[in-house]
Parts: structure tokens; sequence; C-alpha cells
């Protein structure tokens, strides 16, 4: 299930901003101190781990992938973490 410019998560805090926004073909993680994003499936095998630079958007596609629930965990550089669930 896919909703345009849905925003699924995010973590606010003075000065440090990160979401985790659902797009019609994948993931769209923002980190404004920088992080890593992790695109896990339900058993928790890892699909995708990748950097987030400081001030920076990364977009996971999901596209390829089997119809599912899978989690995406972002964890900015300032120590909080976010996590969001996608169904395919």
């Amino acid at each position: 299930m896919f909703e345009r410019d849905n925003l699924l998560t995010s973590i606010d805090e003075p000065g440090k901003f990160a979401r985790i926004r659902l797009k019609q073909d994948g993931v769209e993680a923002y980190s404004a101190p920088g992080g890593f994003v992790r695109l896990q499936d339900k058993t928790g095998r890892m699909i995708a781990y990748v950097g987030i630079p400081p001030e920076s958007t990364r977009f996971l596609s999901l596209k390829g992938l089997e119809h599912g629930t899978y989690k995406v965990e972002l964890e900015s550089l300032s120590g909080h973490t976010t996590s969001a669930t996608v169904e395919t």
C-alpha cells in the first residue's frame, strides 16, 4: 500500500530533525545530523544499510522486492532511532 507523501514517523528535538516518508515507489529518509537507514524484511534479514550525510535525504527503492512487510529504521548521529513498517 502506497500513499504519496505520507509521513510515517519522525524524530523532533531542538536543532535535530529526522524523518521517514513513504513515497510512491520507495522510502525517503532524511536526517539533519546525518545517520544510517536500514531496510529489513519480516524475518529481520537486512536488505539495505546506507549512510546519510548531514542535511541529506536518501531514497530506498522498493521496486523489485517481493510483496510483504518491511521494516525501515533510521538512526541519527545524535543517537535517536525511529522506525516504520512498510507493506508492499
